[in-house]
């Protein structure tokens, strides 16, 4: 939900499969979308890398019945700040009070810390 001091923002909303292929082309639209509302590239750049991450789990991490229900994507992009929501269909997670970066040898764990 927009909080009183953002009901100015501009938003995106797109509806995308639950499946990585249809990830790529979503995140360019965001992209697209930060561009035209004159965000800083830098920012931009990390508001891509967050999304790629949070879609990525958010297929990876569905369970078989879910991947027929679409994953929810919205970007709410105000004066002060950039909000990202993405709505999915998996269990959910506590966002951890900390992240740490995993070991080099892991396979997995960066998506949380690099969101």
């Amino acid at each position: 939900m927009i909080e009183s001091s953002d009901q100015l923002a501009v938003t995106l909303r797109l509806s995308l499969a639950c499946e990585l292929e249809a990830i790529r082309p979503a995140v360019l639209r965001v992209v697209d979308f930060l561009k035209d509302q004159h965000v800083a590239a830098e920012e931009a750049q990390a508001c891509e890398l967050a999304v790629v991450e949070a879609c990525n789990n958010a297929v990876r991490y569905a369970s078989n019945s879910d991947r027929s229900k679409p994953v929810i994507l919205e970007v709410f992009c105000g004066a002060e700040r950039i909000k990202v929501r993405i709505d999915d269909h998996t269990p959910g997670f506590e966002f951890p009070a900390t992240v740490a970066l995993p070991e080099a040898d892991q396979e997995s764990g960066r998506g949380i810390f690099l969101i």
